[in-house]
């Protein structure tokens, strides 16, 4: 069961977050650099839900004759099709989250993150981030997908937990820079 502090209606969650875990001021909110890419996924595995329920409305309106014995339950269908109805909602509902709610918060002590949802999925101080890698000289990877801009790969690195990965393009880089100047001003 979550407390009610994880969840974000108009950013009460994140306020929630950043003050209980000593944060104060945001230095920043920056959308997270992968969103799009985000909604791109959650929008294409809707589509594919959504499809299902098309294709049961087809066979339904249609009238398709079943072979004896083999006749459609409708106990069954149309349970499974309302389901497939409402995860295609959430995954086109996820899909626009990305874009909109899923940020980096940033603070002079750490930081959060937040999912499609706009919940806090992540709190962490500097001092439990080992580094920001991918912005000093010659650690750069560059990534280009189709002949479009070309972007940066970088990794905010912890002591313990998953490192987040991200890209940004490359000459427009926002989050990189202020995580590393804050890293570097909180640790030293």
């Amino acid at each position: 069961m979550r407390s009610a502090t994880t969840v974000s209606i108009a950013g009460v969650g994140v306020d929630a977050k950043a003050a209980a875990a000593g944060f104060t001021p945001l230095v920043a909110r920056i959308p997270h650099p992968a969103g799009g890419a985000y909604r791109i996924l959650f929008w294409l595995y809707g589509t594919v839900v959504a499809l299902f329920p098309l294709g049961e409305l087809a066979v339904w309106l249609g009238g398709q004759k079943s072979p004896p014995g083999r006749e459609p339950q409708i106990l069954v269908t149309i349970p499974v099709t309302l389901l497939a109805i409402a995860l295609a909602v959430f995954l086109f509902r996820c899909g626009s989250g990305s874009v909109r709610k899923r940020a980096f918060y940033l603070y002079p002590q750490g930081y959060l993150t937040t999912n499609s949802l706009g919940r806090v999925n992540r709190v962490k101080r500097w001092e439990e981030v080992r580094s920001v890698d991918g912005f000093q000289p010659g650690v750069v990877t560059t990534v280009q997908v189709l002949g479009g801009q070309t972007r940066i790969a970088y990794r905010i690195r912890h002591v313990r937990g998953r490192s987040i990965k991200f890209t940004e393009v490359a000459g427009q880089e926002k989050l990189v820079p202020m995580a590393y100047e804050l890293h570097a001003a909180a640790v030293g």
